[in-house]
């Protein structure tokens, strides 16, 4: 009777002891099943895959920050994109005229279109002339009645024959020139010319040697000057022009202001298209030339 006593005694002490092991052994289980998320059947089978909590806080995508705006030393950094060689193609010019702007179009005074052209240019955008001025290589053509250094009479008087092929123009830039502008005298006779009519001048910078904005101190001429050529490597096709872009942006940021000038080849405007959308939401203010050169009204019958 004993020996059976103690028998269920000790099966009674061990099934507790059992009892207590699977117990702590079922516990650290539930422990470890709430660490583990329960993840909602909708979740899984996607329906509300990419839906934020209802409460969170919106957060900035990569996208965001890469437009994010720049910051500026005081205002929002000024551009003003310049588009060549209108008046030859109305191809060209249409494409060119649907960006949205401001833009500046510069005019060559000789396109058999041109002033057809130029009247249809969207309101917002600028017309300057692009007037043939003579380059350093004797190879590359800059058109006909083309300025050259010399008398002043004589560049007067081809200036004053550019000038009356085209009207409703704001300024003039130089087309090739790379002799022209690096030449002290023709160039102190040209800006006096344009200053007496009230035109602004945006030197291409086509020479290591620029005069114009020299000779622009002290005197009142309303000068400016180009900073980068958009298409400059044109082999590379949009994707160099959007490094071109991307360094306008720099300059802009660090001078306040900026000028760039393109042409209107395919792959410039795929490129400009696009960033000229952008360009406002990402900080920029889109001006013509005309807007950095000042303004300075005059009547166009001294053109």
């Amino acid at each position: 009777m004993l020996r059976g006593g103690v028998r269920w005694l000790l099966l009674f002490v061990l099934g507790l002891a059992a009892g207590g092991i699977l117990g702590a052994a079922s516990g650290l289980r539930s422990a470890g099943d709430a660490a583990v998320p329960v993840i909602p059947k909708a979740l899984r089978e996607g329906a509300t895959r990419f839906a934020p909590p209802a409460k969170a806080e919106p957060r900035r995508s990569l996208r965001d920050v890469r437009f994010a705006p720049p910051l500026a030393r005081a205002g929002r950094p000024r551009i003003a994109v310049v588009i060549d060689d209108l008046g030859l193609s109305h191809n060209a010019f249409a494409r060119v005229n649907a960006l949205p702007g401001p833009l500046t179009l510069a005019f060559l005074p000789y396109g058999p279109d041109a002033q057809e052209m130029l009247d249809s240019v969207r309101p917002g955008h600028e017309v300057i002339l692009h007037l043939p001025t003579e380059p350093v290589s004797k190879t590359e053509d800059a058109g006909p009645d083309m300025l050259r250094p010399g008398d002043p009479a004589s560049i007067e008087a081809t200036l004053a024959l550019n000038l009356a092929k085209l009207s409703g123009f704001k300024g003039v830039n130089n087309h090739t020139g790379s002799r022209f502008t690096a030449d002290t005298d023709a160039m102190s006779t040209l800006l006096a010319a344009l200053n007496r009519r009230g035109l602004y001048f945006l030197d291409s910078v086509t020479t290591g040697h620029p005069v114009a904005h020299r000779l622009a101190q002290g005197k009142g001429y309303r000068v400016i000057e180009r900073d980068v050529f958009l298409d400059s490597n044109y082999d590379a096709g949009a994707t160099g022009v959007k490094a071109q872009l991307a360094a306008l942006e720099d300059i802009a940021i660090r001078d306040g202001q900026a000028v760039a000038i393109g042409h209107p080849y395919a792959a410039t405007l795929e490129a400009l298209g696009p960033w000229l959308v952008t360009a406002q939401a990402r900080g920029f203010e889109l001006v013509t030339a005309g807007d950095l050169a000042g303004e300075r009204i005059v009547s166009a019958s001294l053109r």
